[in-house]
């Protein structure tokens, strides 16, 4: 989450000259942050391996995982404010900077939060089903998300709301993005544990995932 926050906020900064407002990012770090705990309390198998940290890997994906997401990001802002698309396909209304805040943040917090759902398993997601606890949280946090995101703290901080019919592209984006990166995780675990990864690259023998 980090990784894609730096990366697409410096580029919209700096080359689109819009701001994030701070308000929303602490809302965006109480709710995902907070349902992230449930993770705790996960229905996982455990590994037949001993384990431990690799840290090199972890960051190594994470950085792929926070570019692949800034640039969903990036590319989100680039369509809703520099073109007509969302309006002449589907008669939504054109965004102000202020509540262009509440299009982003849903799909902040929608796209982030379901990154759990990819990281958590080796495989395929969709394979491997979630704890209820770690499926109400995020139902949960996604409610009060897009809540925000469609009515915004009425301008407080610049922060207003999308509506909801941006609420709902801002989902429909996230869903389409998180897709392909669920292949990227993969094909990264393949990677990662290939020969050439483990004997050339890092130069150490793999105790598990």
């Amino acid at each position: 989450m980090c990784v894609r926050i730096v990366l697409a906020f410096v580029i919209l900064t700096t080359v689109y000259d819009w701001y994030f407002p701070t308000i929303a990012v602490v809302f965006l770090a109480i709710l995902n942050d907070g349902c992230m705990i449930s993770i705790s309390r996960d229905k996982v198998e455990p590994s037949a391996n001993p384990n431990k940290w690799h840290s090199k890997s972890i960051f190594l994906c994470s950085l792929l995982y926070g570019t692949y997401l800034g640039v969903s990001t990036i590319v989100l802002y680039a369509i809703a404010a520099e073109t007509t698309f969302f309006q002449d396909t589907f008669g939504l209304a054109t965004l102000t900077p202020n509540e262009m805040t509440g299009l982003i943040y849903v799909h902040l917090s929608v796209g982030g939060l379901a990154t759990i759902f990819i990281t958590r398993s080796y495989s395929f997601s969709f394979l491997d089903r979630p704890g209820f606890l770690v499926i109400c949280s995020f139902v949960g946090a996604q409610i009060v998300a897009s809540v925000l995101g469609a009515y915004g703290l009425g301008n407080y901080h610049n922060f207003a709301g999308a509506g909801w019919g941006y609420v709902l592209v801002g989902w429909v984006w996230s869903i389409i993005w998180y897709i392909p990166m669920d292949l990227l995780k993969v094909a990264a675990y393949k990677i990662k544990d290939s020969y050439v990864w483990k004997h050339f690259v890092f130069h150490h023998k793999d105790y598990g995932v």
